[in-house]
This record gives C-alpha cells, structure tokens and sequence, in this order.
C-alpha cells in the first residue's frame, strides 16, 4: 500500500480528496467545523491533495497473516464511520479496538458518538476503557475522546 493511501470505505480504485490541515493531525477527508478551528486555530486546513481511497480490509491483506493476533486503533478525524464499514473482516478478527469519538461535532458529515457505539458493540465488543482527548482551551470542554474495546471473553484484557 503506497503511504499516501487513505483508508475508508471504499475498496479499488476509489479517491478522496484529504484537506489538510495546518497542525497535520487534523487532516481529514470531511470538511472540519467552526468548532474545530475556534477550539485549535492552528488545525485550519492549508491545502487538499487527491489521494487513492481503499477499504481496511483490502489494504490489510498484505500485510496481516491468518494467525495474528488484531488490535485495531482508529483516527481518522471525523471518517471512523466509513474506515469501520470497510472493515468488516478486520473487525471479525480483531480481539481489541480503541476509537477516537467526537462528543461535540468537529467534522460536517461524521458520524456521532451514540451511532458509532452501537456499531462498535453489534461487532460483539465490550467498552472496557475510556482516554480523555482533545479539550477546548478557552473554555475546558472535553470535544474528544478515544474509547478502547475488547472482544466479549478476549484474552487480551487480562
């Protein structure tokens, strides 16, 4: 997979365009929010590149043997949603999972906290631990969480 790859839903020859942004971690697919750029001015978008798009489950095929052990962790600014539709088969595997979660929309068109944990749990994971994130200086909100999952029996959170 060439590193200027995008991982989301889409499996082929697919693109996407990627805005990105002046601080590099908030690059996303999605257009960001006033919310985002009042809360980190220097996350302003800068530039966009068109880069290929593929699905998890086909980029992962070269990389992941049948024996492994998966835990998957997800960032991608706003498009979890789509990277987790693409993911089918990476989910069924995967014994854990940590999710970064907006509680405040900071993308147009990302999918909110209640939705992406009913997806989260329909793939037979149980919510296990939570890390605070990204915070509003001016006035303390927490905007943004990462949820960290295991596998209802996994061994791995022992």
């Amino acid at each position: 997979m060439d590193r200027s790859s995008k991982i989301g839903d889409r499996a082929g020859r697919g693109q996407a365009e990627i805005k990105v942004s002046g601080n590099s971690y908030s690059s996303s697919i999605l257009p960001m929010l006033d919310s985002h750029t009042h809360a980190a001015p220097t996350s302003a978008y800068v530039s966009a590149e068109t880069v290929p798009m593929l699905s998890l489950d086909e980029a992962a095929r070269d990389f992941i043997e049948p024996r492994d052990i998966l835990f998957l962790k997800v960032d991608v600014q706003g498009f979890e949603a789509q990277v987790l539709a693409g993911a089918v088969e990476i989910l069924r595997r995967a014994e854990g999972l940590k999710l970064e979660f907006s509680l405040l929309p900071l993308y147009e068109g990302s999918a909110n906290l209640e939705c992406l944990l009913e997806e989260v749990l329909g793939h037979g994971f149980e919510w296990w631990d939570m890390e605070c994130g990204f915070r509003d200086p001016h006035n303390h909100r927490l905007l943004q969480i990462d949820g960290v999952f295991f596998r209802k029996g996994s061994a791995l959170r022992n």
